[in-house]
């Protein structure tokens, strides 16, 4: 059992503060200190190259004047690239290995705190577009060898109205994040009530949802409630209901990672068209000119595919329609439209499905709605949505088809 007094609560008037203590896994240390170690190492390369020049240069050459600016010349050209993936690297590495976590509350906004000295990381998130709070647990999966290691510890993050986190705590005991998880709504009622009078909109502890979702990828749960900051939307229709699920948008429907490689290959295509295109248009390229078109052409196909992959994402939709006799899906994008419709008394199972990809990079995981049985086993449905929005889809037919069996 791990210590609930690891929170320490400081009430004022109009704020508070939780100084949560430092629970750091033996799992992490390692990992943050050998981290720390490389961003050292990055750091000092364009020193070791000045020095290297020193060293194997005579001392006749080292006399004139321009060859100290040579020799200094690593510290601005390798120093450009190496010091700032450094400095981040040992930021990381210090705020996890001697980081104290300080959670914030005023009447209009909920922060998040680490600092060790000098250095510090602030996570916010006004609290009138909190929605509620996660709870990523790996309970029912520590079973497994990548996550037996994680103990008796979860994440709990803040979750905007929008559907966007706001990370609280990683990796701690389980007992600390629900402690926390359970407080947090009472403090916040009790903050923006007393602020009303200014103008400010008091919070509910009731309008402030918690959900829990699984870290595992294979681990699927039951979900009653819809997913905090989801966009989808459920119509009750008496006999039936349906779900729909609009379309997400450039912002929702590309993660920050897939955002800046596609955005850097695009600029990259930008700098080839107005560089290589006009110097083969005046045959001022040496060599072969049609090598310069083929290598022009194969980035701009590349470049034209990521545009459609990209907008395809954020104007897909679907929908979701059960009634007495049927289940009917229709999943659509820039590709075209899918439909299909089972009748309810010869549908075996609907469920959560999970497919992983390997590769050079690692594991990727897929989840999607799958019906059975179904003459197109590879049809993969919604596999555009959160696996959270794909497990409350599933618990609602669910729901529904067991009370038309018992109905029958």
């Amino acid at each position: 059992m791990h210590d609930t007094k690891q929170l320490s609560w400081t009430d004022g008037i109009d704020s508070c503060r939780c100084r949560v203590s430092k629970s750091v896994p033996r799992f992490v240390l390692i990992p943050a200190g050998l981290a720390g170690l490389l961003g050292l190492f990055v750091g000092s390369l364009p020193f070791l190259m000045s020095a290297l020049f020193f060293f194997v240069t005579p001392r006749e050459a080292q006399a004139d004047e321009l060859f100290k600016w040579f020799a200094l010349s690593p510290l601005v050209f390798v120093g450009m690239f190496t010091f700032p993936f450094s400095a981040l690297v040992i930021r990381w590495s210090v705020l996890v290995l001697f980081g104290q976590t300080h959670i914030l509350l005023d009447g209009s906004k909920l922060r998040v705190v680490t600092s060790a000295g000098p250095i510090w990381s602030t996570r916010r998130c006004p609290l009138s577009q909190l929605g509620g709070f996660r709870i990523a647990t790996a309970a029912v999966s520590r079973s497994s060898p990548a996550f037996a290691s994680l103990g008796e510890r979860s994440n709990l993050v803040a979750v905007r109205k929008n559907g966007r986190e706001v990370v609280l705590l990683r990796v701690y005991p389980d007992a600390i994040i629900q402690q926390l998880a359970e407080e947090l709504p009472a403090r916040i009622e009790r903050l923006t009530g007393r602020v009303v009078q200014a103008g400010m909109e008091s919070i509910r502890a009731t309008d402030l949802g918690l959900e829990t979702v699984a870290m595992h990828p294979q681990e699927v749960l039951d979900r009653v409630d819809k997913p905090i900051g989801s966009r989808l939307v459920f119509e009750d229709q008496g006999e039936g209901f349906v779900i729909r699920a609009p379309r997400l948008g450039f912002r929702k429907s590309t993660s920050k990672a897939v955002a800046v490689w596609s955005m850097g290959f695009l600029l990259m295509q930008f700098g080839l068209t107005v560089t290589l295109v006009p110097a083969l248009l005046a045959g001022k390229v040496g060599g072969q000119p049609a090598a310069g078109w083929v290598i022009f052409a194969v980035f701009t196909m590349i470049s034209i595919g990521i545009v459609l992959s990209r907008f395809s994402a954020a104007i897909r939709k679907g929908s979701i329609c059960v009634n007495r006799q049927s289940l009917q899906l229709t999943d659509s994008g820039l590709f075209g439209t899918q439909r299909a419709e089972w009748d309810l008394a010869t549908i075996e199972e609907v469920r959560v499905g999970v497919e992983k990809y390997e590769s050079e990079d690692g594991a990727s995981w897929d989840h999607f709605v799958q019906v059975r049985p179904d003459a197109e086993t590879s049809r993969q449905w919604f596999d555009h949505l959160e696996k959270s929005e794909l497990e409350w889809i599933v618990t609602q037919i669910r729901t529904r088809l067991s009370g038309q069996t018992t109905d029958a």
